[in-house]
């Protein structure tokens, strides 16, 4: 991995589905930052950065206004990941990830049925199996279990 941090930038439940991936991410100690709000100043920090945008409808235009404010700037790679090949975007993504062809949303609905949610937690899974193989896990110091006494 060439990219010094990692921003993952999406909203509403798919902020759900990418909560996992990110502190899977925190655990092997990369730098990793999750956003969803426009107004998030640090969103912006983009340089060298590989941006992932993850939108299940891939039809988010929080994420193409996220988009159109970074596309200039110095990043490594914009990764989009959507459930289906649609994704609405003014800006050309490096990669875009998707599931099947087969949608199941109706008349370009936002409505996220279950299934997509299927898909994307598949995409985010095979990434992280990516990372780990990409990076050197004899020189990764994990982050250390920490003993409780907490019952519950």
């Amino acid at each position: 991995m060439s990219s010094k941090k990692i921003i993952l930038f999406c909203t509403g439940k798919t902020k759900i589905l990418a909560n996992f991936l990110f502190f899977q991410l925190l655990e092997l100690n990369l730098s990793v930052e999750l956003f969803s709000n426009l107004f998030d100043s640090r969103a912006y920090n983009v340089d060298q950065a590989a941006i992932v945008v993850i939108s299940t409808s891939g039809n988010n235009s929080k994420i193409n206004r996220y988009l159109n404010f970074i596309h200039k700037r110095n990043t490594n790679v914009i990764i989009a990941i959507t459930s289906s090949p649609l994704l609405k975007t003014d800006i050309k993504v490096d990669y875009h990830i998707h599931g099947s062809e087969n949608n199941f949303f109706i008349n370009d609905n936002r409505f996220n049925p279950m299934i997509e949610k299927y898909k994307i937690q598949y995409i985010l899974d095979l990434i992280f199996l990516l990372i780990i193989n990409q990076i050197d896990l004899n020189n990764l110091k994990f982050q250390e279990k920490v003993k409780t006494t907490n019952l519950v």
